[in-house]
């Protein structure tokens, strides 16, 4: 797993040098989550056609809040090319 996450900083910082600076401020006291998804060796149930890491939420550390709104953590995933994971949007419900 950290081979990928390298290997993307490293795509990363070769395409719009700089950005990597800026990526670890942003991270600072903040952890991603996100699954290793498409090894041979620790297959889910989803057989996927390539090695990432999917993300899905951020965590700010120094806050009691449990992680980001969704729709804030896909701009920051975006914002820096990062896969995340699909979703939409079921409505909003107030019961069961």
């Amino acid at each position: 797993m950290a081979h990928v996450w390298f290997d993307q900083l490293e795509t990363l910082e070769a395409s719009h040098p700089g950005t990597l600076n800026q990526l670890k401020k942003d991270l600072e006291n903040r952890t991603l989550i996100g699954e290793y998804i498409g090894s041979d060796e620790h297959q889910h149930l989803v057989k996927y056609s390539r090695v990432t890491i999917i993300f899905y939420a951020v965590v700010d550390n120094l806050s009691n809040d449990d992680c980001w709104p969704c729709d804030k953590a896909w701009e920051f995933f975006d914002k820096y090319g990062l896969d995340k994971v699909h979703c939409s949007s079921l409505g909003a419900y107030s019961d069961y």
